[in-house]
């Protein structure tokens, strides 16, 4: 794509800054020198809902807008993201350091438009129409339509049904297309949930339980941030639109006899500047900095406040009721299919709505699965990752300090209601069902008749007999491949009569068949011994087995000693593997006569 061609560079949790997007919000608005200290309206926050709140507001020019954002345009090399991270998980996040998810929050002009996956997703009508329920009738899905079709700019084609079309936009400031550049094994995706009862139709439609290639904001494979589509192509137009960029807001400046908004304290450059709002201030930090900075004016609960020294403007559960969502990629395979060397890059290419529970809920979607392609080397990968739509577990926010500049503690409780881990194991269990061996066989095997796939059925079910026959307690039953210990005693052993001196571990499978991650990791093989020694079995489709020579009873000695006087620290291990030459021959003598194990019968 284009911007994969720009000059890149990563932020520290990887995020990219392409030299184009820094160029964009840089023309978009620098820092202003304004010295003026009165607006009509003051937005906190330039990210998505900044950047449409304030063009928005803009097009009536008698109104002086101040837009305020703590980060950059951003500038080349840039760091994009706040680098929030989670207090450490008690139920999730354990494969990530110190159990500590990392919270995506985009840094700069754009907000998260500036590291998103750049999918376009409205959300369930049903959550809208839940809402209208519960009172707010105003954000039913029928009333909130037109405002979809003002945004968006869809790019459909000429075969698209005329029902979708009604539900789309076209000519908004937003440029959404759908993916034209599919990989066979997307389409096979596709394919596979449409045999098990999903449709291919448009997401972004009033269906609710469907199948589709995913809709991105880009143009002609470029990002296209909330800043890029909402303020840079009317930067001219706006002259009453001044934007504050590398500034932070400290405090909301709030009137103590009629509780009302009046104002910012913005730290711009070391000075502290107030800034007044003779309408309203309008936070739109994002779900982790407007609750800090409503803590930080005191508008949040007592006990928190009074800790910190704030004085209670208010007291409310600010912080509190955190619900947020997180994706897991439960499944990643490789396919028996080979690639040229020159291959697309890892990308999500659909996405699927499913209900795992329709008894609760028949017409609202459970679960959503991203279907996410990547080819490496010359094979083909892919994963399919969870979203658990509707969790129960909640979490909250609260301040660390007194400080602006520092994060606050998110605590955001995954999974602490079991009901979650029930919904997310059915939802798994729901991707194995109806997705995970279609998807494999018919990868493997082309497009499937009627007749093939009552016969894939009749060959799992052999499969099944098999494993209940030879495995009768579970797959795990053989631990982790060892099969056969032989212990033996060789002609030149130094032992007592009829004690082995020599064992021999019969394991079967691969060494290499996770990709030699277990040897260079686990046993700290070097990558050239690996390259040279099992890199070549990674091509071997054969079955394969494995023995381990063990010395019994070795003369070589090690010694351990302390690495410090702290007891945590581990100790310094020297385990003096053959420092004494009689151990050699034993361990040659036998491996070389296993090398001939292959050829018996």
């Amino acid at each position: 794509m284009a911007a994969q061609q720009q000059q890149q560079h990563f932020a520290s949790n990887g995020a990219i800054v392409p030299t184009r997007i820094a160029k964009a919000a840089a023309a978009a608005g620098a820092a202003i020198k304004s010295t003026r200290t009165v607006y009509d309206f003051v937005v906190v926050g330039g990210g998505t809902a900044g950047s449409v709140i304030a063009a928005r507001l803009a097009e009536l020019q008698q109104w002086n807008i101040l837009l305020v954002e703590a980060g950059d345009g951003p500038k080349d090399g840039q760091d994009v993201s706040w680098n929030v991270r989670a207090e450490p998980q008690m139920h999730a996040c354990h494969g990530a350091r110190d159990h500590r998810c990392e919270i995506p929050a985009g840094k700069g002009l754009g907000g998260n438009t500036l590291i998103n996956n750049m999918l376009y997703v409205r959300g369930s009508g049903e959550d809208y129409d839940t809402w209208a329920r519960q009172g707010n009738t105003e954000w039913s899905y029928r009333n909130l339509l037109p405002y979809f079709l003002k945004l968006e700019n869809y790019r459909y084609n000429v075969s698209t049904d005329f029902t979708v079309r009604q539900q789309r936009g076209k000519g908004g400031p937003v440029p959404i297309f759908r993916l034209d550049d599919k990989s066979s094994l997307v389409q096979t995706f596709v394919a596979a949930c449409n045999r098990f009862g999903l449709r291919t139709t448009d997401y972004n439609t009033e269906t609710n339980q469907t199948v589709d290639y995913v809709q991105v904001t880009n143009r002609r494979g470029r990002r296209i941030t909330a800043t890029d589509a909402y303020i840079r192509p009317y930067k001219q137009l706006f002259t009453n639109l001044h934007i504050m960029t590398s500034a932070r807001v400290t405090k909301v400046l709030i009137n103590s006899r009629t509780k009302q908004a009046v104002g910012v304290k913005v730290l711009v450059k070391g000075q502290e500047r107030k800034i007044r709002a003779t309408k309203e201030v309008i936070l739109s930090a994002g779900p982790i900095f407007t609750p800090q900075l409503l803590l930080l004016s005191g508008v949040g609960p007592k006990e928190q406040l009074d800790g910190l020294g704030i004085p209670v403007r208010e007291d409310l559960p600010v912080g509190k009721n955190m619900n947020l969502r997180f994706v897991s990629f439960p499944i990643h395979l490789a396919t028996n299919r080979t690639l040229p060397s020159a291959v697309s890059p890892k990308k999500l290419e659909a996405i699927a709505f499913l209900n795992t529970a329709p008894q609760t809920n028949p017409t609202e979607p459970s679960h959503e699965i991203l279907f996410q392609y990547e080819p490496k080397d010359t094979r083909e990968y892919f994963s399919l990752g969870l979203i658990h739509l509707k969790p129960a577990s909640k979490g909250f926010l609260k301040l660390s300090t007194t400080n602006p500049s520092d994060n606050p503690l998110v605590y955001t409780n995954f999974l602490s209601d079991p009901n979650d881990i029930e919904d997310i194991l059915r939802g798994i269990k729901e991707c194995l069902k109806h997705l995970w061996i279609a998807v494999i066989l018919i990868a493997a095997f082309g497009a499937l008749s009627a007749n093939g796939f009552f016969l894939l059925l009749k060959t799992l079910a052999h499969a099944g007999r098999y494993i209940n026959e030879h495995y009768p307690d579970g797959p795990l039953t053989v631990p982790g491949g060892v099969e056969a210990i032989s212990f033996i005693r060789t002609a030149n052993a130094t032992t007592e009569p009829g004690v082995p001196n020599i064992a021999i571990v019969f394991s079967t499978g691969s060494l290499v068949s996770d990709g030699g991650l277990g040897l260079r990791k686990g046993k700290r093989i070097k990558t050239a011994i690996y390259n040279k020694v099992y890199r070549p079995l990674e091509n071997v489709h054969n079955d394969q087995w494995t023995a381990s020579v063990v010395l019994l009873h070795p003369e070589s000695r090690g010694h351990l000693k302390l690495r410090s006087v702290n007891p945590y620290s581990a100790l310094k291990i020297y385990p003096g593997y053959f420092n004494t030459e009689r151990d050699i021959p034993f361990a040659l003598k036998v491996t070389t006569k296993i090398r001939f194990f292959h050829i018996t019968q």
